[in-house]
């Protein structure tokens, strides 16, 4: 196998290396040099291929050349043959074409032609665009923005190049990559959320995805009659939030059993998950404890019981391979057991620190686990992380870990990586960026990272790159010296828009480049919405115009509007936005006034802070925005009483550091007095403590009016926030409302 960095003449020019002389002309003058030739009965992929070499040399040079099945029109001159000709048979040395698995590509001159083949899948695909982009300087930078370089004359150099990538299964799951499939193909990424047509070679499929457990042995099937397939916790067998008792044998058939039965409706998936649910509830049964001794993990258990199931897949599929997590309590990897040939390992990084890389000492978790199970595994997948799940709209700075990461799972054999960032928002902090980036270092991770992102900033936004570079720098800074998780403050959101005015007016000339500028400012104007109150004092102390929107209500309303222009509505993982906007514009148009109680304090010492201001967790699910006639502003969250998460929360403002008094507004509906209805608290994340609570019984909280409860003087720093949970009693607690978190500077 040939190096990967072999150089074409496109490329060259982009380095600054000397270009190879041109061995064939594929366009000269408006006119085609050589014709495009397929096997005589192409597949899907290869007439793709075709069609997509004379589309794109026809948009770059005028000349359209000619697509020729092979031995239709007897002998023909100067050719690129595509996908498994009789020509490409005929080369010596013979080209391996079960070497190339189902992506790898070769580009190879022969005599006065060219072979253009590779993978029986997508690989004939993926060649076409390697060609692309190394003779005509084609790039497919997202899904608004294809280059194709204008040239009347198209050359290209001797080439002999065979590449299969060691990461075979390669997934940027952002929101582009998850509903284009045509950049997925271009840009050679082919994961089971991206749509991949099967005309440009479909994409890998996973039966079940992950989580599968209750997917193939679903309770409300099995529970009643076999209540021993189940968890055993303290003494009970329980299903609700639990897994499976991974010893119990005949579990092992019916999971087997299942599993063929979905296999044999889709048989060319390659791959079926069965993997533990998403919580936690483990097995504590004597045989499921005694593995976990001997092999130091609750991983054992679970490998032992995948292999088993493996193991009676295998006798029908060969070919077919099992999937399973190394998830949060099965990370650390077995001493003893081993997964077999037909066990994939998805190791998953959700306990790191997605913002340095995994050679951190932060993370040094992690990478032991990763070098574990490394050794042992046949083949090892990972599923790392890249959004801030609970805040998609903030702005992102570990775009620097990407290739480090990849070049380290690179080195530990991982021959699959999903790359987990926001796959909601159309326009998160620089996605489309990031999901360019990824799917070059996936497909070779050699690659110098700065050298593609300095590529795409200045192929997707032209003039406006050095200030959309300084920007990711500056957010990158930001992180690096953060006292809390909320490391973007005044001064850096100002720099920033700084930089975006800079920006727009280098492209001021350009809509479409103006337009995209402004897409990428969305973090900003969120952090100008939310935080409007610190950002105009911090205008004031500058004696600076504000470069956003006085007024608040127009930084929502604009905030909102473009949520939706930019088809960004999701606030966090799985919680829609637009109803906590529109909520927040009815709230501003009508601001309340103070408590009676805190009436006289100065308005430059109170803050109110209303729903549009809180963090609402799992809205819908764990929390609602209701209408309340009781409520300050006629509107409250209602926290629904099946759980007892921290549903409501809020930030204290970085500019209130200092002592600060805390209350909130609420009250409840329910039966019995003395049962507790709601605990509240104040929290400290640069001391990773709670530094204030209480809990209310019913009778402290109970009726209509609300009650304004008095949380004490705290001592802010970054990063604070004040909470609220409900008592997890839905049997007796009908609803717990807060209405607004008011604060006083001391």
């Amino acid at each position: 196998m040939t190096p990967f960095a072999l150089l074409a003449c496109s490329l060259a020019t982009l380095t600054g290396a000397p270009a190879p002389r041109p061995a064939h002309t594929l366009a000269e003058g408006g006119k085609a040099r050589m014709v495009l030739v397929t096997p005589a009965k192409p597949t899907p992929a290869e007439a793709s291929a075709a069609a997509e070499l004379q589309r794109c040399i026809a948009k770059g040079s005028g000349a359209r050349p000619a697509i020729v099945a092979e031995g239709a029109s007897g002998k023909v001159g100067p050719a690129i043959y595509i996908g498994a000709t009789r020509r490409a048979a005929g080369l010596k040395p013979r080209i391996d074409t079960k070497a190339l698995g189902a992506d790898g590509i070769v580009l190879r001159t022969a005599g006065r032609d060219l072979i253009v083949t590779g993978g029986a899948s997508r690989g004939v695909y993926y060649a076409a665009c390697e060609l692309l982009e190394r003779a005509v300087g084609c790039r497919w930078w997202a899904e608004d923005a294809e280059l194709i370089p204008a040239a009347s004359t198209i050359t290209c150099p001797k080439m002999d190049l065979t590449y299969a990538p060691a990461i075979v299964c390669r997934e940027p799951h952002f929101y582009m990559p998850n509903h284009d499939g045509a950049w997925d193909a271009h840009n050679r990424v082919n994961g089971h959320f991206n749509p991949v047509p099967a005309q440009l070679g479909g994409h890998m499929q996973i039966l079940g995805w992950c989580h599968t457990f209750y997917q193939l042995i679903p309770p409300d099937r099995y529970a009643r009659t076999h209540p021993e397939w189940f968890s055993l916790r303290e003494g009970k067998r329980i299903w609700d939030y639990a897994q499976l008792c991974l010893t119990n044998p005949e579990l092992v058939e019916e999971m087997a059993r299942n599993a063929l039965a979905w296999i044999r409706k889709e048989p060319d998936a390659g791959f079926i998950s069965i993997a533990q649910n998403d919580w936690l509830g483990r097995c504590e049964c004597p045989e499921c404890l005694a593995i976990e001794a001997e092999d130091g993990s609750p991983s054992g258990p679970l490998v032992r019981f995948v292999n088993a199931v493996a193991e009676r897949i295998e006798k029908e599929f060969p070919g077919f391979r099992v999937e399973t997590l190394a998830y949060q309590y099965t990370r650390k990897a077995p001493r003893v057991t081993r997964p077999r040939k037909n066990v994939v390992i998805r190791l998953c990084s959700i306990e790191c620190d997605y913002g340095l890389p995994f050679t951190h000492e932060k993370n040094r978790g992690f990478l032991d686990d990763l070098k574990a199970w490394s050794a042992i595994s046949p083949e090892l997948y990972i599923w790392t992380y890249v959004a801030r799940f609970g805040e998609y709209w903030y702005p992102n700075p570990c775009l620097p870990v990407y290739g480090p990461n990849i070049r380290l799972f690179a080195a530990n054999h991982a021959v699959g990586v999903f790359v987990q960032g926001d796959s909601y928002n159309a326009a998160s902090c620089f996605q489309r960026l990031r999901a360019w980036v990824t799917a070059r270092l996936l497909w070779d991770p050699s690659r110098n990272q700065a050298q593609l992102e300095g590529e795409f900033l200045q192929g997707y936004y032209g003039k406006a790159a050095p200030y959309m570079q300084a920007y990711l720098r500056l957010v990158e800074a930001a992180y690096a010296s953060r006292k809390s998780d909320r490391y973007m403050g005044p001064d850096h959101v100002l720099e920033g828009y700084r930089l975006f005015g800079e920006g727009e007016r280098a492209v001021a000339s350009d809509p479409v480049l103006a337009a995209r500028v402004r897409r990428e400012r969305f973090p900003l104007d969120y952090l100008w919405a939310t935080e409007h109150r610190s950002m105009m004092a911090a205008c004031a102390k500058r004696g600076i115009e504000p470069p956003a929107p006085a007024s608040r209500i127009e930084a929502v309303r604009y905030l909102r509007d473009a949520a939706k222009r930019y088809e960004t509505t999701f606030r966090a993982e799985g919680q829609p936005a637009m109803q906590w906007l529109d909520t927040w514009v009815d709230m501003l148009t009508d601001p309340p006034a103070a408590p009676p109680s805190l009436a006289g304090i100065p308005a430059d010492r109170l803050f109110d802070l209303q729903e549009g201001d809180m963090r609402l967790f799992n809205l819908g699910s764990w929390v609602d925005v209701v209408d309340d006639p009781a409520a300050s502003n006629r509107r409250a969250a209602r926290m629904r009483t099946d759980h007892n998460q921290w549903a409501v929360q809020a930030a204290i403002p970085d500019e209130l550091t200092g002592p600060v008094h805390v209350y909130m507004a609420l009250r409840a509906e329910g039966e019995g007095d003395a049962e507790t209805a709601v605990t509240l608290g104040v929290y400290s994340s640069s001391e990773a403590k709670g530094i204030s609570s209480r809990s209310l019984t019913l009778a402290e909280a109970d009726g209509a009016a609300y009650r304004l409860v008095d949380l004490g003087v705290v001592q802010a720093t970054p990063g604070t926030y004040v909470w609220a949970s409900p008592a997890n009693n839905a049997g007796r607690i009908k609803g717990v409302w807060i209405d607004r978190i008011v604060l006083v500077r001391e």
